[in-house]
């Protein structure tokens, strides 16, 4: 009986042992990179109205792994516009006799702008151990832009030793404005004056594919 505790408990030390080594080493700083699209750009975000067009970005990534499935992830990203169909300054037209009136719009500078966000992430590995479903949520912000966001989404790790990442991600945010008034006449500006000011409310749907080390 002595032998046998003896023995239970040996390896009951090994296992803890071991444990604790695969926690040490699921624990450390991961690098990466991707590029990401917005499929539904908002306008309110750009110097341009658009008949159509998709933005783009490319991010550099830092993640801190507390475990195998619980990482603390920061990342950078510049974002672009890639304009797919005819664009205008404003839709309303200014007639070129007697008076008009018109409110537009003014929005902060449109694109290139970059963001910082910072997110927690939930990895829990398939039986295999080479694929992981994710879910995370966090917070960001746009920098020359002065709005802060709020994200959410989920996708899918694959790989072991570079591992690459699919992910599906909203964004919600409010974007400010100020309401500018112009005053024409024949066709000429001969006044302009900021009438007011608010906010609207905007999300986006963007898909990412990176990888990380």
């Amino acid at each position: 009986m002595r032998w046998v505790g003896g023995s239970m408990f040996a390896l009951g030390g090994a296992l803890l042992m071991a444990g604790s080594a695969r926690a040490q080493a699921a624990r450390g700083f991961e690098v990466g990179a991707g590029v990401a699209m917005t499929t539904n750009p908002v306008e309110a975000l750009s110097d341009e109205v658009c008949a159509a067009g998709k933005t783009w970005a490319t991010e550099g990534r830092l993640a801190w792994r507390f475990s195998r499935v619980v990482a603390l992830e920061g990342s950078t990203a510049v974002h672009w516009e890639v304009t797919g169909g005819e664009c205008r300054a404003d839709e309303v037209l200014v007639p070129q006799e007697g008076p008009f009136e018109r409110t537009l719009r003014d929005y902060p500078d449109g694109y290139p702008f970059t963001t910082s966000d910072v997110r927690l992430a939930f990895e829990p590995s398939s039986p295999s151990g080479t694929t992981w479903f994710r879910a995370f949520g966090g917070w960001g912000y746009m920098w020359g832009k002065e709005i802060p966001y709020w994200l959410a989404g989920g996708g899918v790790v694959f790989g072991s030793r570079i591992k690459f990442v699919l992910d599906a991600e909203w964004k919600w945010f409010d974007v400010p404005f100020d309401s500018i008034t112009q005053s024409f006449l024949d066709g000429a500006l001969i006044s302009e004056e900021i009438t007011g000011a608010g906010e609207e409310s905007h999300n986006t749907f963007t898909v990412r594919l990176g990888f990380r080390l």
